[in-house]
């Protein structure tokens, strides 16, 4: 059964759109044998996002053109990457929870890893 957040009238599971009042349905939302079922925060995930983004910082901190400041090792974008890649593949097999910070997460990590290897190869980092 899926319960209107407006006018709290039970629709068909089906349904799109509340048989009352015309609100959209929210899927997030299920009733289940009485009791609120909803979709949870991934903790997994958003570790991950928020290590693959550090990880964007250590690599824009490698670009020789920082003149006066002494740049990161570069271990640490290595470091940063794989763990936010880690953290965010836990992310998206954890059940019940939203899979969206993880996602993103893991393409930060893997763009930042390859960013990396392409940057090592042709020598960007001085």
């Amino acid at each position: 059964m899926m319960i209107c957040s407006k006018c709290n009238i039970q629709n068909d599971e089906t349904a799109k759109f509340c048989s009352n009042c015309g609100t959209i349905l929210s899927t997030m939302t299920v009733i289940e044998q009485g009791k609120k079922s909803k979709v949870k925060r991934n903790g997994y995930g958003i570790a991950g996002l928020v290590l693959s983004i550090i990880s964007i910082f250590a690599l824009s901190a490698l670009n020789p053109e920082n003149k006066g400041e002494t740049p990161p090792p570069p271990y640490i974008v290595i470091i940063f990457s794989l763990l936010g890649l880690s953290f965010s593949i836990i992310g998206l097999f954890q059940k019940d929870k939203k899979k969206t910070t993880a996602i993103i997460g893991l393409v930060i990590s893997i763009v930042v890893l390859i960013a990396f290897i392409v940057g090592l190869s042709f020598n960007w980092f001085g």
